[in-house]
């Protein structure tokens, strides 16, 4: 029998089954409340288990650092100047002191991300991290415990089948984790628990709809600026496609009304997080070399941009010191109706109703890219623009970007926005 997210098991290691990868990675947007934290871990080849285990708790470590204070929220606004060190322990410690968490770990990471340190040699050993990571990481996602979703590659030899099973039951037992295979078939494993994954349905629906292959590039290539006649902004909600967000500085040439909902969404060759085609959209041969990237993937907390988004940092950044970007909120959560899906909203002004999408490559493959074009037609169902601008876009020309938000959300705010006009 399919179970949902929140019925798997957790503290062990089983295999999944019954979702492609590209529909897993959807349905993990939308979590039920009882739930875990779901992480992914695009795995590779390792000489030895430890190895694995070790990195897998240094990437553990470093987007337990890159999501502080989320986890230790009273250090909200601490600088690491003078008292700040000494005030962040003194929180962690007395966080501890009602709760699972063991006290020295949590100050020695609240103390390392306040000052920025890159995780390096620890004096705790492997079993205390793990446990104690895996409290820290549920706790920044607001839930009771945490899982590791781990994207097998294709062409793992017998002994790194071995490896990876071993170093994944180590981390489950020590940590309490749920690690969740999926990716390849893991020839070798044959004491682990199959489980059926039950997809929402609506990403059920999708994934019977779409194969899961990337999106044609011809499909996905940008629109021309200028090329369409335009459509006013203060049209009747349902009626405006999703605005393209990658024309000239001084335009916003929207599709027209009678177009078929999502054809121009721009769908770029993305920065992110590489090309990634796991459960969080990576994908790595066994053999294929690293490039730098982390292995470990995690949602974004709401209220902030997302940690690991280059883009987003720098769109925040770029906006933190403008007037007219008040009343923006960071990845926020929208749901039309009581039955409804939850959808994640990159960047959201809700007055004005507008909604702004960072999208990186996985958002070409097929089936993320046939859900981000029903999710836009809900969006504007519900009354609300939707904006779309690549990782490409805000690093190539972030100013252009901040100058077409700008035009939209204060023209919103007047009433005034139609449109540019081509003669």
């Amino acid at each position: 029998m399919a179970r949902s997210w929140a019925e798997l098991p957790t503290g062990r290691v089983i295999c999944l089954a019954g979702a492609g990868r590209e529909a897993l990675a959807l349905s993990l947007e939308s979590l039920p409340a009882g739930a875990p934290a779901v992480l992914t871990y695009a795995a590779s080849a390792a000489p030895t288990a430890s190895a694995m285990v070790e990195s897998v708790l240094s990437e553990l470590e470093t987007a337990a650092v890159a999501l502080y204070p989320a986890w230790l929220p009273d250090a909200e606004g601490i600088e690491p100047g003078g008292a700040g060190v000494g005030a962040v322990r003194a929180l962690a410690l007395r966080m501890a002191s009602g709760t699972h968490h063991f006290g020295p770990f949590v100050a020695d990471l609240a103390q390392a991300s306040l000052t920025g340190q890159a995780p390096g040699p620890t004096r705790f050993p492997a079993e205390v991290r793990a446990a104690g990571l895996a409290r820290v990481l549920a706790a920044a996602f607001g839930r009771r415990q945490v899982a590791l979703l781990v994207d097998v590659p294709e062409g793992l030899s017998a002994r790194d089948e071995d490896v990876l099973v071993a170093g994944c039951e180590w981390l489950a037992h020590r940590s309490g984790m749920g690690v969740w295979l999926t990716g390849a078939r893991v020839v070798r494993a044959d004491r682990l628990e199959t489980v059926a994954v039950r997809l929402p349905e609506d990403v059920a629906a999708i994934a019977r709809d779409v194969p899961e292959t990337s999106v044609h590039a011809a499909v996905t290539a940008h629109t021309p600026a200028g090329s369409l006649p335009p459509v006013t902004a203060h049209a009747p909600a349902g009626s405006l496609p999703p605005v393209t967000a990658d024309a000239p500085a001084d335009s916003l040439p929207p599709v027209p009304a009678d177009a078929p909902a999502g054809s121009l969404r721009p769908i770029p060759a993305r920065t992110e997080t590489s090309v990634r085609k796991g459960p969080d959209g990576r994908g790595h041969g066994a053999s294929e070399p690293r490039t730098g990237e982390p292995a470990i993937g995690y949602p974004a907390v709401t209220g902030r941009p997302h940690p690991a988004s280059a883009a987003e940092q720098a769109l925040e950044r770029a906006l933190a010191s403008s007037q007219w970007a008040a009343g923006r909120a960071w990845n926020q959560t929208h749901r039309s109706h009581a039955l409804a899906r939850t959808f994640r909203l990159d960047l959201l002004w809700r007055e004005e109703r507008c909604v702004v999408e960072v999208d990186g490559p996985e958002h070409r493959e097929a089936v993320r890219f046939e859900a981000d074009r029903r999710r836009d037609v809900q969006l504007q169902l519900d009354g609300f623009a939707v904006l779309r601008f690549t990782n490409d876009q805000i690093a190539s020309d972030l100013a252009a970007v901040v100058r077409q938000l700008e035009r939209f959300v204060t023209s919103r705010r007047t009433g005034t926005f139609e449109g540019s006009h081509h003669g």
